[in-house]
């Protein structure tokens, strides 16, 4: 099940919890990241665990991690962040990259 944070805090102990986290820094009135969310539910403990996270309740953590546009996905490998991209992706896509990041 996807987990969904808003503090610093809360995000630290999903992604030092976990080998390789997918952040999904989104908005609620995000079109392209509401059509992610079905690949996101594919892959989630399954590639990676998926930490949602909306832009409007974290602007901190999307400040921290230059978030301008959404969706913006981060992936995190034991605590540490590995790669980052913005836009919509196809399973194959996200599955390819995260495997690569």
């Amino acid at each position: 099940m996807k987990m969904s944070v808003t503090n610093e805090a809360e995000l630290n102990a999903e992604i030092n919890g976990s080998d390789i986290v997918l952040v999904d820094f989104y908005a609620q009135w995000c079109g392209p990241c509401k059509a992610m969310a079905p690949t996101l539910d594919k892959i989630d403990g399954e590639v990676a665990k998926v930490v949602k996270i909306d832009i409007e309740e974290a602007q901190d953590l999307a400040t921290k991690y230059a978030v301008r546009s959404v969706p913006t996905f981060v992936v995190f490998k034991n605590g540490e962040a590995t790669d980052q991209r913005a836009g919509g992706m196809t399973e194959g896509q996200l599955r390819s990259w995260l495997g690569t990041a």
